[in-house]
């Protein structure tokens, strides 16, 4: 057999993000498993939507067998390059030419403007920087219901679902891997969700974690007791409050 991708039919085009996990559960108990998803959330530089994506373009720009990604975002109504001039010209030496100083490289508004390319090689987007919750309508597919603004606050990278209380789902997070231009990613370390209603969470609990240390896995043990896995940290034991 072979695959076909549904992604459109499904309602989850136009979604794509920096997807860090992805947890079934049935939020809204209509007997459908539905979709948790975590992503980088909303505190950072970059912003995305649908009408303003970030897009990664890849090409081998100055013609020596290898490929070099370039970054476009939306900075209010403009696109402008994530690399600096500086970054640019330094991988690509033939730019220097093109853009003497600061003030020329300002005016690169898009790919073309900066590269001389209006077609390349490959072209990547991303239009989705919420973590959010897509409840599955069946044959209608998805629909997508954000998390709380708190758990936008940084990057959401596991979820788990209580086995005592399916309503209530814990999550961990936090994340210092991105460039130093990006800056870190460490305002959240964790929370609770319950009481899903047609807007979403309607409850937020924060978890008892250090604000900045970094989560990988959150493990449900069994007796209300959790196990939060840290990045190169000791793992710590939650026990859930009565």
């Amino acid at each position: 057999g072979t695959f076909k991708d549904e992604t459109a039919s499904l309602g989850l085009d136009k979604t794509e993000g920096f997807w860090n996990c992805i947890t079934t559960t049935d939020l809204d108990g209509d007997g459908q498993l539905d979709l948790l998803v975590g992503n980088a959330g909303l505190n950072m530089k970059w912003q995305a939507s649908e009408q303003k994506p970030i897009t990664l373009f890849l090409d081998d720009y100055d013609e020596n067998q290898q490929v070099d990604p370039i970054i476009f975002y939306w900075m209010q109504d403009r696109q402008v390059p994530f690399a600096s001039k500086d970054k640019i010209t330094g991988q690509l030496p033939p730019l220097k030419k093109t853009f003497t100083d600061y003030k020329s490289f300002t005016k690169a508004k898009d790919i073309s403007g900066l590269t001389g390319k209006k077609e390349v090689l490959e072209t990547k987007q991303v239009r989705e920087l919420r973590s959010m919750a897509y409840l599955n309508k069946g044959a209608s597919g998805f629909v997508g219901v954000p998390l709380p603004n708190i758990a936008q606050r940084s990057s959401i990278q596991d979820f788990a679902v209580d086995p005592e209380s399916p309503g209530q789902i814990w999550y961990v997070g936090n994340y210092s891997g991105y460039v130093t231009e990006l800056g870190v990613n460490k305002a959240q370390a964790g929370g609770i969700l319950s009481e899903f209603g047609e807007q979403g969470f309607k409850t937020h609990q924060n978890l008892p974690l250090p604000l900045f240390s970094e989560a990988r896995k959150v493990v449900p043990l069994g007796q209300g007791r959790f196990l939060v896995v840290r990045n190169n940290q000791q793992a710590i034991m939650l026990n859930k409050r009565k």
